[in-house]
């Protein structure tokens, strides 16, 4: 999705956080502490 965004003229960002999370996204029990957001950006 990110390709066809920037192939037309928009902007797109991929941020990886490591952490120890064992729930795929898109799944109810996926969660992460959000104070680490800050760090990442």
């Amino acid at each position: 999705m990110m390709k066809r965004v920037q192939e037309n003229g928009g902007k797109a960002v991929y941020v990886g956080i490591g952490a120890d999370i064992t729930n795929p996204l898109h799944n109810p029990e996926f969660d992460f502490d959000e104070d680490c957001l800050e760090a990442s950006v």
